[in-house]
């Protein structure tokens, strides 16, 4: 269950990531070193569509309720990970990753990744993937998985540089101007 936060509190946090960790990245050579020479930031936030995210939510859903009929749908959730692109020019880029992505070489992503509960336990599963209806858990196949079901590359944060209002994410332009 969620936790409703107030506002403040919600523009505290984002200046808070934006003050403490956000900025180091920047700073830090080793990480600004595999970015498009056109990126001077890393992201700060990620963006879907409700449309998007509910498509990702039901195809996760039927894709269980078809190959792990084991799996009870209204405990599935959703894991975020932080993710980041690899240096520009890497072999990646057209081969597993859309070449569009490129621009956003060492930047920040969130990946998402659906989830069932086992016991007391949210498991990371392909929804895709199951066996004699039995779910399998990443450390099964995750190294010979073609394709999996995992969402990535949410409308990344920077860039447009510096303009968050011109893309409506004033939570930043608060944190940045408190």
């Amino acid at each position: 269950m969620t936790t409703p936060i107030n506002t403040q509190a919600a523009i505290a946090l984002v200046k808070n990531y934006g003050l403490n960790h956000w900025a180091q990245i920047n700073l830090n050579p080793d990480l600004t070193a595999l970015r498009n020479p056109d990126s001077t930031q890393d992201s700060r936030s990620g963006w879907v569509s409700m449309a998007d995210l509910n498509s990702f939510i039901a195809t996760s859903k039927a894709l269980a309720q078809a190959n792990c009929p084991n799996v009870d749908t209204s405990k599935m959730g959703v894991r975020f990970y932080w993710g980041e692109y690899p240096e520009a020019g890497s072999s990646m880029y057209g081969n597993e990753l859309p070449q569009s992505l490129e621009q956003y070489a060492g930047m920040l992503t969130l990946l998402l990744v659906p989830t069932y509960r086992e016991g007391s336990i949210d498991v990371d599963f392909d929804p895709g993937q199951g066996e004699n209806g039995i779910p399998k858990a990443w450390s099964v196949f995750a190294k010979t998985a073609p394709t999996v079901n995992v969402a990535d590359h949410m409308g990344v944060m920077p860039p447009p540089f510096n303009n968050y209002s011109a893309v409506g994410a004033t939570f930043m332009v608060y944190a940045d101007n408190s």
